[in-house]
């Protein structure tokens, strides 16, 4: 006989059935389940592997066995081993990000195991995540993610008498640019100007030192309802400024 004709047992979770012999004399006991993608069985333990409902059958030499019958259960789709990028870069297309879902160290597998709902992921913003269990998990929980400007580029930079100009590339999706330039190439020191408006999409700063280098970067930033969603500055460009009046 076995301890339990039935049971009920989570995904992922392993129960041991324990057998007893009433003859005297030792016997091995034989494991086997009817199904194993939904459970397997070895020494009288009981793994589940899938939803659904299978025997477990320990059987003696003699003819003599019991069954014991397993219904597996979908588990809690587990909220702490999400991981995805907390934020993307505008394109002007739909931007599903890349979501990955652990379960402990087993990575579950996206459309079989869980499904992802992105919302609001377009416009620069925050994008909605909705993330819920499928096959052998069940539950749902909401996450985001903000798309903020692109990368900025800059198209032109030249010299002018004690400073210079700088040309950027235009964002549509823009509210306006940061510029910044400073002596140094790691940018310490920077003076910082603030534009408020997306054209026109070009800068001459004037009145710096002659003859020296300045180093310059441009981002674009977004107002949306009151929160500002800065993009990546632009990678450094150098430029020496004149000593002498070259217009």
């Amino acid at each position: 006989t076995l301890d339990s004709t039935s049971k009920e047992v989570t995904y992922g979770d392993s129960i041991t059935l324990k057998a007893s012999v009433t003859s005297g004399t030792p016997q091995t006991v034989t494991w086997k389940s009817s199904n194993t993608a939904v459970t397997t069985v070895k020494d009288g333990v009981v793994t589940a592997m899938g939803k659904g409902t299978a025997k477990i059958t320990a059987s003696l030499p003699n003819g003599r066995s019991a069954v014991c019958t397993i219904k597996v259960t979908t588990k809690k789709l587990p909220t702490s081993g999400c991981s995805y990028a907390s934020t993307a870069q505008y394109t002007g297309s739909a931007i599903i990000p890349t979501v990955t879902v652990k379960d402990g160290s087993k990575v579950l597998r996206q459309n079989i195991d869980y499904r992802v709902i992105v919302t609001n992921n377009v416009k620069i913003g925050h994008a909605n995540i909705t993330i819920s269990g499928m096959g052998n998990y069940y539950g749902s929980y909401t996450a985001g993610f903000d798309i903020i400007p692109a990368k900025q580029t800059i198209q032109k930079l030249e010299t002018r008498y004690k400073g210079f100009f700088v040309d950027w590339a235009q964002k549509g999706s823009a509210t306006g640019y940061d510029v910044e330039y400073s002596v140094n190439a790691n940018m310490s020191g920077a003076v910082s100007k603030h534009l408020t408006a997306s054209k026109p999409d070009t800068l001459t700063v004037s009145g710096l030192a002659g003859d020296k280098t300045y180093y310059v970067r441009v981002r674009s930033y977004t107002n949306v309802n009151g929160k500002v969603y800065y993009g990546a500055w632009s990678d450094i460009k150098s430029i020496k400024t004149a000593n002498n009046d070259i217009t």
